[in-house]
């Protein structure tokens, strides 16, 4: 009795696809959902030091080091040791414990970034259940934080926890903006994945599939969207073309995967999610324009359209140019920057913090605790040396690019947002900050290979993999049925159609 065997996949090079690895699998889904609820209620932990950061730095390395066991190979050496060099550079000028634990958390998060990349581009990992896994998390922070803001936070007697915007446990209100972000994008791709899985196995979608979780995942994201509401964070603005793509999938998921489309196919898709998109906003305002009109994030977010600015964005811009500033001031401070945790200690030594006494409560932060520059860009401009910010600034328009040439919209979409909203705060201090961009990689690269089993130039836009995609799966040949002249030719055919 022969067992079947799938055939090889090739990419558009003619080269064939690694192994899927469980184990890798599955320790990538578990260090992924850890990390994303860690963030979400660390904070909460009775210690002074950010014990999200202290646990990414514990987890980063073990989980590292039983992957690469693994896999039996260690992935990007080169690359892998550049980094470590540079973060080195910027550990000689670390002037104290606190930042060297900066160091230590960076180079930490190098070696995670780098090894699940690896993966991803190699096709070793269930991109899906990472997805779907990381997330059913996400929504158990989401509508805790619905709890504890409706019965614990709001009924004690000090609103916010004595903050002026609600943040669950994290350590800014946009940082837990950013989360809220993080979720209605992965809820798109959830849809996404559902929607593609389906077409490509030529079967019909079961009622759970194509109309439960698309409605249970739209009416998490407006719980939400609601909930950021709270947080007084302008930030909810970046994310909300992730919100529309979810829309755009679900309405793809619930109209246009059953028998009936099958057979006529009479409707855009596009045109379908036009007009439902239209008549629910249209109902939305209706219903509640004037809550929306005045709620007070709503309002702070006219405020910058009408350019009307509050101290609270003066106070970040101002923090922005200073970091600015000061790389100019020496060739040391713009070749290796000024060490990783130490902008503060610069802009005091320089003079240049004497101009944040117009904003004395930032003031007083810098002189006295840990002040970032605000800014995830800023921060890495200042700190870290030329090369390590030239590399990180062309890898992330690298895969916008990418999204974009591949037809993955949505992930571009998002990642545009996440520039945005790391311009003016410094989310790259919460680990799933990386979880966050590793998923718009996986999201991107995870269909890199092929399309529905037919082989598809490395880069090729996303309508020429749907004018290539077949209408039945193809079936994985025998072992035995496999003769020497049938390999001969499946290989030449794909080096034909990589040619063409």
């Amino acid at each position: 009795m022969s067992t079947a065997r799938a055939a090889p996949m090739m990419s558009g090079d003619g080269l064939t696809r690694n192994e899927y690895r469980p184990f890798a699998s599955k320790m990538t889904c578990a260090v992924f959902v850890f990390l994303v609820l860690m963030n979400g209620f660390a904070g909460a932990l009775p210690v002074d030091a950010p014990a999200a950061v202290a646990l990414f730095v514990v987890a980063a390395p073990v989980y590292s080091v039983l992957v690469l066991i693994n896999l039996k190979s260690v992935p990007y050496p080169k690359f892998s040791l550049f980094v470590l060099v540079s973060l080195m550079i910027s550990l000689a000028q670390a002037s104290t414990m606190y930042n060297l634990a900066f160091n230590i958390y960076y180079a930490s998060a190098a070696l995670f970034i780098i090894l699940v990349f690896y993966m991803i581009r190699n096709r070793m990992l269930s991109i899906t259940s990472i997805f779907r896994y990381t997330y059913i998390s996400i929504a158990f922070a989401i509508y805790f934080s619905v709890f504890d803001f409706l019965f614990l936070v709001s009924r004690s007697g000090g609103l916010y926890r004595g903050t002026w915007g609600y943040s669950l446990f994290f350590d800014d209100k946009s940082h837990y903006t950013v989360f809220i972000g993080f979720f209605l994008f992965l809820g798109a791709m959830v849809l996404r994945d559902i929607a593609r899985e389906r077409k490509l196995q030529g079967v019909y979608p079961s009622i759970w599939f194509s109309r439960v979780v698309p409605l249970w995942i739209v009416f998490n994201s407006v719980v939400a969207l609601m909930m950021s509401s709270t947080t007084m964070s302008r930030l909810i603005v970046f994310f909300v073309p992730a919100f529309v793509f979810q829309v755009y999938y679900a309405v793809e998921c619930l109209f246009f995967l059953g028998k009936r489309y099958d057979q006529h196919k009479k409707v855009s898709l596009f045109y379908v999610f036009t007009l439902i998109f239209l008549i629910i906003g249209l109902i939305v305002f209706i219903a509640a324009g004037d809550a929306i009109v005045n709620n007070p994030t709503f309002r702070r977010v006219i405020m910058v359209l009408e350019q009307q600015q509050d101290n609270s964005f003066k106070a970040h811009v101002l923090l922005i140019e200073l970091a600015i500033r000061s790389k100019f001031l020496s060739l040391s401070n713009f070749i290796f920057g000024v060490g990783l945790g130490n902008y503060q200690h610069e802009i005091l030594e320089n003079g240049l913090a004497l101009e944040l006494t117009s904003h004395m409560s930032v003031y007083r932060t810098a002189a006295r605790g840990y002040l970032p520059a605000h800014s995830v860009w800023g921060t890495l401009w200042i700190e870290a040396n030329i090369a390590v910010f030239l590399v990180v600034m062309c890898g992330i328009l690298w895969i916008v690019a990418q999204g974009i040439i591949r037809g993955v919209f949505a992930a571009s979409a998002f990642a545009l947002g996440l520039i945005g909203s790391s311009m003016f705060y410094n989310t790259i201090n919460e680990p799933f900050y990386f979880v966050m961009w590793l998923c718009v990689i996986a999201s991107i690269f995870h269909n890199r290979y092929d399309w529905g089993g037919v082989v598809v130039p490395k880069g090729a836009p996303m309508r020429k993999r749907r004018r290539m995609a077949p209408s039945a799966p193809i079936q994985a040949p025998s072992e035995e049925s496999e003769s020497p002249s049938e390999k001969l030719s499946m290989i030449s055919g794909s080096l034909r159609f990589s040619a063409s």
